[in-house]
């Protein structure tokens, strides 16, 4: 059966040393070095191989300090390795276990909506209104991705800054988040999300990964979007 059923997501796998590796920029340039085997739909970055910390700097557009840096910090915790391939992941179920982990440290910024009309027309007028960008989240992101276990309860979406979009322009109503139709965020690591943001018919929606991170701490049917979502990476990930 799939790997994912026999090593289940445990968070008590997620050791404090590892938690540097997850800041905005590394969470990006981990997120290129994991998902470049991924289908073509499915992510948008480079899919070259990296020789050096140096190329790897170049194509994900990241400082050069900032690449050693993390290639050194992956290659100490045993979580990359430099070969005749270049720069792979080691590892890698433990490593996205440590980032799941991670992700649950952190309280969500998060504001619900009901919309005036409809999901679709509220949408339509968020795109219009906001004055930066929007992408589709968590479950939503699955559904769009061709990923999803279940229906999205909302429509989830990630803004950069609440302060760029009026509700009452997008014909939105503040709700509890109980009761939204409609959730947006605003994300504490916008750069790996939206850098990573793939096209989807007219939107862009986060990478299968950000949408495992988006899900995992939602209590109806979130471990196991996630794990689903574990699953199909690692596949991906060996297929290379």
């Amino acid at each position: 059966g799939p790997r994912w059923i026999r090593k289940p997501f445990d968070a008590n796998r997620a050791p404090a040393r590892d938690r540097s590796h997850f800041t905005d920029l590394n969470r990006w340039l981990l997120k290129v070095l994991l998902l470049r085997g991924s289908p073509e739909h499915l992510w948008a970055g480079p899919r070259r191989a990296f020789h050096s910390a140096a190329e790897l700097a170049t194509w994900a557009e990241v400082t050069p300090p900032k690449a050693r840096r993390s290639v050194a910090s992956l290659e100490a915790a045993g979580f990359l390795r430099r070969g005749a391939q270049g720069l792979r992941l080691t590892r890698i179920e433990a490593l996205m276990d440590a980032w799941l982990g991670d992700e649950l440290r952190y309280a969500r910024e998060e504001r619900g909506f009901q919309p005036v009309f409809s999901r679709q027309e509220s949408l339509v007028l968020m795109r219009k209104e906001a004055r930066s960008e929007l992408v589709l989240a968590g479950f939503s992101a699955c559904e769009a991705l061709g990923l999803a276990v279940a229906a999205p309860p909302a429509l989830h979406l990630h803004l950069r800054k609440f302060a760029d979009l009026d509700p009452a322009r997008a014909d939105l109503l503040p709700c509890s988040l109980l009761d939204a139709d409609i959730v947006v965020s605003q994300p504490r690591f916008p750069e790996s999300i939206f850098r990573a943001a793939v096209p989807s018919e007219g939107l862009r929606v986060v990478d299968p990964f950000q949408a495992a991170l988006d899900v995992r701490p939602a209590p109806q049917r979130g471990l196991e979007q996630a794990e689903y979502l574990r699953g199909r990476i690692l596949e991906w990930a060996d297929a290379r």
